[in-house]
């Protein structure tokens, strides 16, 4: 088991849609940033495969509101 906070999740999310374009929620934020953390633990012919499971398309007032991300308190 891993520990994402809000804000990590929530941070990754973001990072992912600004990037790739792909909006999603959480979930996905959670699982890309165990992903990412934990990158250093893969060989070079590994293969990862992340599933995005939500869509931020919910979000749109959270994840993607500067205002609310701002005040996300980091545990």
């Amino acid at each position: 088991f891993y520990k994402v906070t809000d804000k990590q999740a929530t941070l990754r999310a973001i990072e992912l849609t600004q990037k790739e374009g792909i909006i999603v929620g959480f979930s996905t934020g959670a699982v890309l940033d165990i992903l990412l953390t934990n990158s250093n633990k893969f060989k070079t012919n590994d293969t990862v495969v992340l599933i995005c499971h939500d869509d931020g398309a919910k979000y749109l007032s959270k994840i993607f509101n500067s205002e609310w991300v701002a005040n996300l308190p980091t545990i």
